[in-house]
């Protein structure tokens, strides 16, 4: 599947039983890094306000758990690492 937007930018979705392995990202990641990516936007635009010297985002990780919620001591992370100043 692949999905695009107004500007022709476009994403494979794929699902890990689609024949041939799909060669996309699964509507889960793609959801994650949607997230993520909104939320360091939201971080770089507000150390911009605050004359903040940021050279970019190196890294982001998320762990995907399941409803519920993850047993106590289960491990979750997020991580935004940003390079010191």
């Amino acid at each position: 599947m692949l999905g695009a937007d107004e500007a022709g930018n476009e994403i494979r979705l794929s699902l890990p039983e689609t024949a041939g392995g799909g060669g996309g990202l699964r509507p889960m990641q793609l959801m994650i890094m949607s997230l993520g990516g909104c939320a360091a936007v939201d971080v770089l635009v507000i150390l911009k306000k605050q004359r903040q010297s940021v050279t970019g985002l190196h890294r982001m990780e998320a762990e995907r758990f399941h409803l519920p919620f993850p047993a106590p001591g289960k491990k979750r992370t997020w991580s935004l690492p940003f390079p010191a100043k």
